[in-house]
């Protein structure tokens, strides 16, 4: 799937059913996934009818279906080769700067 040309809501509505089809898979009722996740019931019915949740929220939700260490394939860590390092000589970015026209 090429989720570059998703929409915004086609991405959640995805992300909705996968949550909602692996909660199922792990037996739990809306009801016991919100008080695992510390969450409300609505928060629950949001997240599935793919609707905006805080990000906070859905880390919350993550963790309780054991899902947060697929974080790293989301966000993979940025590492650097050591020629890059060595050019660099330790120096890491920290802000980019446009020049101005």
């Amino acid at each position: 799937m090429d989720w570059q040309i998703q929409t915004e809501n086609q991405i959640l509505e995805r992300l909705a059913k996968r949550l909602k089809d692996y909660r199922i898979r792990k037996s739990y009722t809306q009801k016991e996934l919100a008080e695992k996740s510390g969450v409300s019931l609505a928060s629950i019915q949001k997240i599935e009818q793919g609707k905006s949740v805080s990000f906070n929220l859905m880390l919350a939700v993550l963790r309780s279906l054991r899902l947060l260490n697929n974080l790293e394939a989301l966000v993979p860590d940025v590492s650097i080769s050591p020629i890059e390092l060595l050019k660099e000589q330790g120096a890491k970015k920290q802000r980019v700067r446009k020049k101005s026209k």
